[in-house]
């Protein structure tokens, strides 16, 4: 019996279909599809490129549908959490959501998967979308005639691609070089064990922008030294995907700055043809730009459950920005302005004692009024905010009781930054794990950072989540854990 399915890659600059037929005898295309935009955003209204592409779905039959969105639409972080049901899972990831810039005030749609169960605790990968982009996506799919089954990442595409077609059980590394960003995804087979994304893409090739070019080798380098001497995961191959097929030199580059031998991604010889049109098709460039809508087609097995099953819209978070996360954050900001030394406690005091004084005199305000309703109203209404606020303030103080005082916490983290790393934004929360946000004037620096914490007194698994270039400077995030009872 034959099985058809579609994969369907959204890219920054283009869009990708790859029709693939699954039988006994294995698997070959019957199709394949692109057409290039300027905008990813801007091509979700275009009706020119709607047309087209529902002139192709008209003609394809498929039993199953995956896409794939572009990796900088979508937040993707590995974490290790506690065994424990879903829903509680679900929970976590939300909490963390809320720390991100990224969600501020934008409900999110997210979804996870297991990577590897070991016992007590399991490894997950996490992918989160805003709203907004995900029902402009929604809507682009309905205009087009498309029926998805499943939305969800690149990077597990590729994988899978690898891990299948390529039969890879090692430590491998693979490449998704989009037109303004590019993923670093390293797996042990079918396993992802560690992912990064950085701000820059093919475009600084096709620009031939070599102080640019330099940055996005560097970033990879980094990476992958990162990688082999901080985690103990040695890369023996990196494997390159490029989503578009104009030559440029990514690859030459690439390896002449790594220590692993580098592979552009081709459709290997056990694939089929349905035509020889489609072949041809692909002669220049070996089928690269198509590993990802390819190894789509080959997710389409996996249920859910099962490693890298993982469909972005399985659950929602319809909650807004925490206002205690907002009050903490803002406090913390005020420490690092004035000193390490400072104790948050009494700033909070004196936030109660200031609001309680607030709370007095709109009490005092309501209980003499004999002015018009509507001056009745804003009073109650403030009155409700005060109260609110003085609510997470003191939600706030209480968690200052079960963890190391603040101030230390943040003179450590002062006192074991490098030169040229500063920090822009913390948040130590009641649960004990920090996030945080700064600036480095080196890439090594910000790994520096993480290995003089390690050494920490009160901070445990510092781990640097992304490093983005911006200008003449680094920005990056790092999240860890406040030790108890010191």
């Amino acid at each position: 019996m034959k099985d058809y399915v579609l994969g369907v890659s959204l890219n920054e600059s283009s869009l990708r279909c790859a029709l693939v037929e699954e039988s006994d005898e294995g698997i070959s295309i019957s199709s394949l599809f692109e057409i290039e935009y300027e905008n990813f955003e801007n091509a979700l209204k275009d009706v020119n490129v709607i047309k087209a592409l529902r002139e192709f779905v008209a003609k394809s039959r498929y039993n199953k549908c995956i896409v794939a969105l572009p990796s900088s639409k979508v937040l993707t972080r590995i974490k290790t959490v506690p065994k424990i049901p879903e829903s509680k899972i679900v929970k976590l990831i939300q909490t963390e959501i809320r720390d991100y810039a990224i969600f501020e005030k934008e409900n999110v749609s997210l979804g996870f998967s297991v990577l590897e169960d070991r016992g007590d605790e399991i490894d997950i990968i996490w992918a989160g979308i805003k709203e907004p982009t995900l029902v402009s996506v929604l809507h682009f799919l309905k205009a087009s005639h498309m029926k998805a089954d499943t939305i969800t990442i690149p990077q597990l595409a590729l994988v899978e691609f690898v891990s299948t077609l390529y039969a890879e059980n090692g430590i491998y590394a693979v490449l998704n070089v989009d037109k303004e960003s590019t993923t670093l995804t390293v797996s042990k087979g079918k396993r992802i064990v560690f992912n990064y994304t950085q701000d820059l893409g093919y475009d600084c090739f096709e620009k031939g922008d070599l102080s640019l070019k330099g940055t996005w080798v560097g970033n990879i380098v980094s990476t992958l030294s990162y990688v082999s001497r901080n985690l103990n995961i040695p890369v023996k191959e990196v494997f390159v995907s490029v989503n578009n097929p104009n030559s440029f030199d990514i690859l030459s580059f690439l390896s002449q700055r790594i220590p692993s031998p580098a592979l552009l991604l081709t459709i290997p010889e056990s694939v089929g043809f349905s035509d020889e049109s489609i072949f041809l098709k692909i002669q220049k460039t070996g089928g690269n730009e198509y590993a990802v809508p390819i190894g789509l087609a080959l997710l389409s097995k996996l249920k859910k459950g099962e490693v890298n099953y993982l469909s972005i819209t399985e659950h929602f978070l319809r909650e807004k920005v925490s206002e205690r996360l907002k009050v903490l954050t803002t406090v913390l900001v005020l420490v690092v302005i004035n000193g390490g030394a400072i104790l948050v406690y009494p700033f909070l005091r004196n936030s109660i004692n200031s609001t309680n004084a607030q709370l007095s005199s709109v009490l005092k305000s309501i209980s003499e009024i004999s002015k018009p309703a509507e001056d009745a109203t804003k009073l109650g209404q403030d009155l409700q905010n005060l109260k609110g606020l003085l609510s997470k303030i003191k939600e706030v103080e209480s968690s200052i009781n079960v963890n190391p005082p603040y101030s230390v916490v943040l003179k450590e983290f002062k006192s074991l930054s490098p030169g040229g790393v500063s920090i822009s934004d913390i948040a130590l929360k009641d649960d004990s794990s920090i996030s945080l946000r700064g600036n480095s004037n080196t890439m090594r620096n910000v790994f520096n950072f993480e290995e003089n914490l390690s050494k920490a007194t009160y901070i445990y698994n510092a781990t640097v989540l992304s490093v983005d270039r911006d200008t003449n400077e680094f920005t990056f995030e790092m999240q860890a854990n406040m030790r108890k009872g010191k």
